[in-house]
């Protein structure tokens, strides 16, 4: 019998050999500052959903999630997301990477899904996933702007075109991109 960590048949995800390492589904590690008098923690959940595609091959999409949490000696805590994705199964090597991933989050920010973003997200949580399977608690904002995907770097992937705010209506020439004046 398994148990709930490893009974997902889904996991490892198909076309993505770096994730094999990872054998659960989910974990926890936890360390103690006296200094501080905190107990923290790292956790991640990894979630499957089957998606059924033609000629009886089935495929899966992934979500994965890490978030932290803190707890200190007057009884407070905190719980706070770090980073989450969609990763679907990659059924032809061929495919882009960044084309089977979705949603990034880093610490509830939304990314624009670019080569390098999707890259370095998921480099990112093999990262912590690993090392919360071995009970290491990383510092979080230093490996997020180590991997250059803290939400106050967020800029460096911009796209061009890309709608950040629906409310207005400036939008860009394709040919120099200027402004262009729509009243």
């Amino acid at each position: 019998m398994c148990s709930d960590k490893t009974c997902n048949a889904f996991w490892p995800p198909k076309g993505w050999k770096h994730f094999d390492v990872i054998k659960n589904t989910s974990g926890q590690s936890v360390t103690k500052d006296p200094v501080s008098g905190k107990v923290k923690g790292l956790v991640y959940q990894i979630d499957s959903s089957p998606t059924y595609y033609a000629g009886n091959i089935i495929s899966a999409v992934h979500e994965i999630k890490i978030s932290g949490w803190e707890y200190n000696i007057l009884g407070e805590s905190e719980e706070y997301p770090i980073l989450s994705f969609f990763l679907e199964d990659r059924l032809n090597h061929t495919t882009q990477k960044e084309r089977c991933i979705s949603q990034i989050k880093v610490k509830n920010k939304l990314f624009p899904v670019t080569s390098s973003s999707a890259h370095r997200s998921y480099m990112v949580a093999l990262l912590f996933m690993k090392q919360i399977d071995v009970g290491n608690v990383l510092d979080i904002n230093r490996v997020l702007s180590m991997y250059k995907i803290h939400p106050t770097q967020r800029g460096i992937y911009k796209l061009k075109n890309y709608v950040r705010n629906a409310f207005f209506v400036t939008e860009y020439s394709k040919s120099d991109d200027k402004k262009v004046n729509t009243d």
